[in-house]
């Protein structure tokens, strides 16, 4: 098993230990999402054989943990080239398709690496926004985050609403200073 179903079992079995080993529930109970990251860069195949093990763990989707969306253009130097984390969670989204089986996939931006940038996140939305596996709330498609400030996102999420984008923002922001080591 790779390190990377590490945490998402680790989940399924905090979640809910007897769905350990079972089908995945019904659409009516309340969902169970891993964090996934897609840094591995891996195929479709992969891709498939992870999801399948997963909703046997009890997992009904991933949250993508994707770091740098684009990479930098060979001739003019600015970030616009489609990098590993795009065709990443392309793939994963294509392997749900294939499988058929209900999962959800949602992006989760990661914003802690040095050229993470909330620039890329109007694409991050906007490329998966009608696929089958895109996990919705309400009919709205779920965007995340790891790491940033509210106030980074704010104005892309208005004008992404504006344009006909709407999402349901669920971040994961964290506040991190010199204090936050100390023990009280």
């Amino acid at each position: 098993m790779g390190s990377r179903m590490i945490i998402a079992l680790l989940a399924a079995v905090l979640a809910c230990p007897a769905a350990f080993g079972t089908e995945p529930r019904p659409a009516a109970e309340k969902l169970v999402f891993a964090h996934y990251m897609t840094c591995f860069f891996d195929t479709i195949e992969a891709y498939e054989y992870e999801i399948a093990l997963a909703q046997r763990s009890g997992i009904d989707g991933f949250a993508l943990n994707c770091g740098q969306w684009f990479v930098k253009d060979p001739k003019t130097g600015a970030l616009t080239v489609p990098g590993g984390y795009v065709q990443a969670a392309e793939r994963m989204y294509q392997a749900a398709q294939n499988l058929n089986s209900g999962f959800k996939l949602f992006i989760s931006a990661d914003m802690t690496g040095i050229r993470n940038n909330t620039p890329d996140v109007p694409d991050m939305i906007k490329r998966l926004y009608e696929h089958p596996n895109q996990f919705r709330h309400n009919e709205i498609p779920v965007f995340s985050t790891w790491g940033g400030r509210p106030e980074k996102f704010r104005e892309q999420l208005r004008q992404l609403e504006a344009e006909g984008y709407p999402v349901v923002f669920v971040p994961a922001l964290q506040y991190f200073n010199r204090f936050s080591a100390r023990i009280s």
